[in-house]
């Protein structure tokens, strides 16, 4: 028996180390998934740690990740370093705790006596850190502050260091819920490009932040291609949501008869929301029939679409409609315009013109570029290429169709 127990703990200790290992893994893909590892600093980060450095009176506080080999600080106030190896930080340990951490003297404590943090100048003599957690309750780095000199802490400031994490864990879990709006909004936006009928479509949109408030989207209605782009006054959350409900108002116009009548009929669906809101929408709507190359589009407002042809020719398709949202009626007309044999259609939201300086000339120098593309797809690229969206104010939306060369 003694033999039989002595020669199962080796099986036992290969499947708590698998048990540890697949923990680790989904711990580092919950850290992935914020979306913030090796991000700029953020006030709402940045408060926090102030809070907790004049509080504890401590020369150091930061709010950590845990990314593979690596200590990362998402916020760091005071001394110290904002990235350390994971072998060399305090944080990994703590992180397998479920409570607050607590090291009063490192010098005294065997875990950490030869630590090169602990033998740095300055020393790291005090540790106090409470793991952050994700909603699925994946610990993924924590609240800390150190001292150079060993210290007690009391129930009443652990409970205050945890107090704190909490307020942490709340914008991590902000953040990661804008992670997962962002992925839902881009399922709603068309997966890849189409080609039908000696046409394809392709677009693009980058939102200024997580998630936004422009769109664009395109049907099939037998040899009619159309073809919207929309813009919704604002950014973030907000721009977002009046969004999704513009988009699914769009789909269910497209049927209703010429696009100055879909602007109409999208208008008298979303117009009682977007008053209540004080919210307008900028919307560029097309109707393309795909053998003659026949164009027909209707502005609400937005102002940024051309037909560029082959040999890069450019035309304007600017109207006077008004904005969905400031009157049931806002003066939209059906315009005629045509596509030939190799030609394109490019539309794009106000945040590309931002990021040309706001510049609508640099805009038109920009668009007929698409002339020298072999796809769509290739002029999307090319459009992006022109602008930083890490710099950008608003989101970024493009929008291109090209017709075959005959």
């Amino acid at each position: 028996m003694g033999n039989s127990s002595s020669n199962d703990e080796p099986i036992r200790e290969h499947a708590r180390r698998a048990v540890r290992e697949a923990e680790e893994t989904a711990r580092q893909q919950a850290v992935e998934r914020l979306g913030i590892l090796d991000t700029p600093p953020e006030e709402r980060f940045d408060r926090i740690t102030r809070v907790a450095r004049r509080l504890f009176g401590v020369p150091t506080a930061a709010v950590t990740l845990l990314d593979n080999a690596r200590q990362w600080a998402k916020s760091h106030d005071g001394e110290g370093l904002t990235e350390v190896a994971r072998t060399d930080s305090f944080c990994s340990v703590a992180v397998r705790q479920d409570d607050t951490f607590v090291v009063a003297d490192a010098l005294r404590d065997a875990r950490f006596a030869d630590n090169p943090l602990v033998r740095a100048d300055p020393a790291v003599r005090f540790y106090a850190g409470h793991p952050l957690r994700t909603a699925d309750g994946h610990r993924v780095g924590m609240l800390c502050v150190t001292d150079s000199r060993p210290r007690e802490m009391s129930e009443d400031e652990r409970r205050l260091l945890r107090d704190l994490a909490q307020w942490a864990e709340n914008e991590l879990a902000a953040e990661d819920d804008l992670r997962r709006a962002a992925a839902v909004q881009a399922q709603l936006l068309p997966r890849a490009a189409l080609r039908t009928g000696g046409w394809e479509v392709a677009g693009s949109c980058v939102p200024a932040r997580a998630v936004g408030g422009d769109f664009y989207d395109w049907s099939l209605h037998g040899t009619t291609l159309r073809l919207v782009v929309a813009d919704v006054m604002g950014k973030g959350t907000g721009a977002a949501l009046m969004a999704a409900g513009v988009r699914a108002a769009v789909r269910g116009a497209w049927g209703s008869g010429d696009v100055r009548e879909v602007l109409t009929d999208v208008s008298r669906r979303i117009l009682a929301d977007l008053s209540e809101t004080g919210t307008f929408v900028t919307v560029f709507h097309a109707a393309a029939d795909l053998p003659t190359g026949r164009l027909t589009y209707a502005d609400a407002g937005h102002g940024l679409a051309w037909t560029v042809a082959p040999d890069g020719t450019t035309i304007w398709l600017h109207a006077e409609g008004l904005p969905l949202g400031i009157s049931a009626d806002g003066g939209w007309s059906a315009l005629p315009a045509h596509v030939p044999p190799g030609g394109w259609i490019v539309c794009v939201s106000d945040g590309f013109l931002d990021a040309l300086d706001s510049s609508l000339t640099r805009c038109q120098e920009t668009v007929p570029r698409v002339h020298t593309c072999a796809t769509a797809e290739e002029a999307v690229a090319l459009l992006a290429a022109q602008v930083s969206p890490a710099q950008a104010t608003d989101d970024i939306t493009l929008l291109v169709a090209h017709r075959e060369a005959a």
